[in-house]
């Protein structure tokens, strides 16, 4: 029986995170994706994703924010967690600077309503090597426009006051597993230092500027599950 592998994307993304990754698995594993649900808080969304996920122990993969609602969710549940594998995802808290600025952000989608992503912005995601690849880049612009308004508010909202999780995660005997992009420039990189004081968390980094490495390197992503579902810790 094939492993199961529940997904949390990350934020204003859906399934279509996940497609580039199909032609690169071969019945090792099936993805069940699982939206980010919608609540006023981090600790509301465990409390719903407790009755999403099933009660025996899962393999949980999270991407960008579903990345740190996936490592929250394992702090207050590890006896549901078999494996977890954190990708692009800085698990701590959000600096004050970056918080009046999302909160900025929300005034001005209250006051004219959700605008589309500048290229600016979708540029940021991606490695320079596709900055010119208009299908990936509309791929992002529409998961944006399509999950709407309201999903971009609650998750925004609901995520500014993080929790910095390094201390409870190197706690847990579940081995973690992390994934990042060397010049990723939406992850906090010093948080690492502290994720390495656990000598048995397994730590990959990849040679790139990118942040959407489920949908740039797919095949690397793939490659890097199947070795993580056959882990023994």
């Amino acid at each position: 029986m094939k492993e199961k592998v529940y997904v949390l994307p990350g934020l204003m993304c859906d399934e279509r995170l996940f497609v580039s990754l199909t032609p690169y698995i071969q019945n090792q594993f099936e993805i069940i994706f699982v939206a980010i649900p919608l609540a006023q808080t981090v600790k509301e969304m465990i409390e719903k994703l407790e009755k999403i996920f099933p009660l025996k122990p899962i393999n949980l993969l999270g991407f960008s924010l579903g990345g740190y609602v996936a490592s929250y969710f394992a702090v207050k549940h590890p006896q549901r967690i078999k494996r977890v594998f954190i990708m692009a995802s800085s698990v701590c808290s959000m600096p004050q600077t970056e918080i009046q600025k999302r909160q900025e952000v929300i005034r001005f989608v209250e006051k004219n309503g959700l605008q589309k992503l500048s290229q600016k912005q979708i540029l940021k995601l991606l490695d320079p090597i596709n900055h010119q690849n208009d299908e990936l880049k509309a791929l992002i612009q529409n998961m944006y426009v399509d999950l709407g308004e309201k999903v971009f508010k609650q998750q925004i909202q609901s995520t500014l006051y993080r929790e910095d999780l390094s201390e409870q995660l190197n706690a847990l005997s579940i081995v973690l597993w992390f994934f990042y992009a060397q010049n990723d420039q939406m992850i906090d990189h010093s948080w690492f230092d502290l994720i390495k004081e656990n000598e048995r968390h397994k730590i990959f980094t990849h040679q790139s500027h990118s942040h959407m490495l489920p949908l740039e390197e797919p095949q690397k992503v793939v490659e890097l599950i199947d070795l993580w579902l056959q882990s023994e810790d």
